[in-house]
């Protein structure tokens, strides 16, 4: 008997809830602020002081009074110190701007005469200097607990004075790819490394397991095993709709003993499922590479978001707008799962005016279409098509598609 009655399919808003409601972010670690590109921040960040620091100059040039420069040219004596009635003080680029000064005359709009700087540029006030504080100011806050740092925000750390910064423990993720053809060497097993690529990107330290068979038993020692040593573990293969449902039944086995749900209204890779057992999320990923691909976007990636402190945890992100170029009957397959929300791969064309989305046509065990494509677009629940002309939102996830 088969536990065909465990599919209930969850809409994505009810899985992702599920995940907000009982995963939780890792702890917390301290590193360089020269290594922590790409990890969650775990505090806030207020500036500690104004940036910059001083009023700057924008230029190699003369720091000046403008109500010295009465008349073009003007003849000005260069000193070192303070900038007083009739003095210019050389200054470079990045440099505070002396005392008293209020302009900066480029270089270039200079000549030096001994002892004196000849101007040929009347300046406003201002001119050429960058204010104290424009860029931050002290106490204002820059950056927010679950923001993704990036190399900006380094060079921001740095200059507002921190060598290390609060982060949140990157999530390590155990892969496990199942299937007897591929632990018999009858097929090469690939999959793993599509995932372990994708997940690597969202900072996470990804592991694989060796293949195993298609025996409960054994994925099930091999999950517990994982529970053991990671933060959350992902079957590949062996999830489906009847007897090869092998996954669902080791992690059965092993007991589930917090929330779970069975199945997502998304196509392809409806058999998606996630289950917390031992207090640690245990994901089934279909085996095609399409459903994968979808069970990777709502599912396993905004876990991963989670538990790495994310304040956003969606994955996916929009990378362009287009229409769509031709009537898309997705056919019985579309009516059958009317109630599902539909991945679409496209390819982006920019020939002519408007940007246009080109539909490929596909099934799930087909890589060609990922290989191809320049994003993927989602067909709402209760579309069984696309009307040509239609306007669409093209998505991407990082390091699959080349424009994220």
């Amino acid at each position: 008997m088969y536990d065909y009655d465990l599919f209930k399919y969850v809409d994505l808003g009810t899985a992702h809830q599920l995940i907000v409601d009982s995963i939780h972010p890792l702890g917390t670690e301290v590193v360089n602020v020269r290594d922590c590109a790409g990890r969650i921040l775990a505090d806030d960040i207020n500036a500690s002081k104004d940036v910059p620091e001083h009023n700057i100059s924008h230029v190699d040039g003369f720091a000046v009074r403008v109500e010295d420069i009465r008349d073009i040219p003007a003849k000005l004596r260069i000193t070192y110190e303070a900038v007083k009635n009739g003095t210019a003080v050389f200054v470079r680029t990045g440099e505070p701007v002396p005392d008293g000064a209020n302009a900066v005359i480029p270089i270039e709009a200079t000549r030096v005469e001994g002892k004196y700087v000849v101007i040929f540029f009347k300046p406003s006030s201002g001119s050429e200097v960058i204010p104290r504080g424009v860029d931050f100011r002290a106490g204002e806050l820059v950056l927010k607990k679950g923001h993704e740092l990036r190399p900006q925000d380094a060079k921001l750390l740095i200059d507002l004075g921190y060598e290390r910064v609060k982060v949140f423990r990157k999530p390590r993720i155990l892969i496990i790819p199942t299937g007897s053809e591929f632990a018999e060497g009858l097929v090469r097993e690939s999959s793993s490394a599509f995932i372990e690529g994708v997940v690597s990107a969202y900072n996470a330290d990804c592991y694989v397991h060796e293949v195993l068979p298609d025996d409960p038993t054994v994925i099930a020692n091999a999950v517990r095993e994982g529970l053991s040593k990671y933060d959350a573990v992902a079957t590949v293969g062996g999830a489906s709709i009847g007897q090869k449902d092998y996954s669902w039944k080791a992690v059965k086995s092993i007991g589930i003993d917090g929330p779970y749900f069975r199945g997502i209204k998304a196509v392809p890779g409806r058999v998606t499922s996630l289950a917390v057992v031992r207090g640690k999320p245990v994901v089934l990923l279909p085996g095609f590479v399409e459903s994968a691909f979808t069970a990777l976007v709502y599912v396993l990636l905004p876990l991963i978001r989670r538990l790495s402190g994310a304040s956003d945890f969606t994955a996916h992100k929009p990378i362009a707008t287009a229409v769509v170029n031709e009537d898309v009957d997705l056919g019985a397959y579309g009516r059958k799962y009317k109630s599902f929300l539909k991945v679409r791969f496209v390819n982006l064309i920019r020939e002519g005016e408007v940007p246009t989305a080109e539909i490929i046509k596909t099934v799930s065990f087909m890589l060609s279409p990922l290989v191809r494509a320049s994003g993927f677009i989602e067909v709402p629940p209760g579309a069984t098509g696309v009307r040509a002309g239609s306007k669409v939102t093209i998505y991407g996830i990082r390091r699959v598609f080349s424009m994220l």
